[in-house]
């Protein structure tokens, strides 16, 4: 039967580290309804990483650190964090329909046209996925450099 890993660290962790493991198994209590949107990254010695979605609330989060920082020790039953850092958590991009890049690329070749130099060296590249996907490449770039 499947068990959590919580389960099994404290056969892991050495007995002095076992506080960081309460953290992690307590991060519910203390961060309450924000627990879903600041994750902790990591538990130092003296200090935590908490990763969060957005900036801004990382901001919030900063002015609060103080009492962050007093419910994490008081959930693990002494003051062993002094330190807490935020970092921002990259943001997940929705999922396109594959044809819809493939669409906008081809838009992109059509409007950008190539020099005949330009043409003349992709023309030496004998794979023709590796030349559709140079010369899709660099009108990407040249489109960018216009704006």
């Amino acid at each position: 039967m499947a068990q959590h890993i919580l389960s099994h660290l404290h056969k892991i962790l050495p007995q002095e580290q076992s506080w960081k493991m309460q953290i992690l198994r307590d991060w519910h209590t203390i961060m309450g309804p924000l627990s879903r949107k600041v994750l902790l990254q990591r538990v130092d010695d003296h200090a935590v990483v908490l990763a969060v979605a957005h900036p801004g609330l990382a901001q919030e989060l900063l002015m609060l650190s103080d009492l962050i920082r007093s419910k994490i020790n008081e959930a693990i039953g002494h003051e062993a964090i002094t330190t807490i850092h935020f970092r921002t958590m990259a943001q997940r991009k929705a999922v396109t329909p594959l044809t819809s890049p493939v669409k906008k690329e081809v838009a992109i070749i059509e409007k950008i046209k190539l020099s005949t130099a330009e043409e003349k060296q992709l023309s030496t590249i004998t794979n023709k996925e590796l030349r559709n996907a140079l010369a899709e490449f660099y009108a990407t770039c040249k489109e960018r450099t216009r704006t």
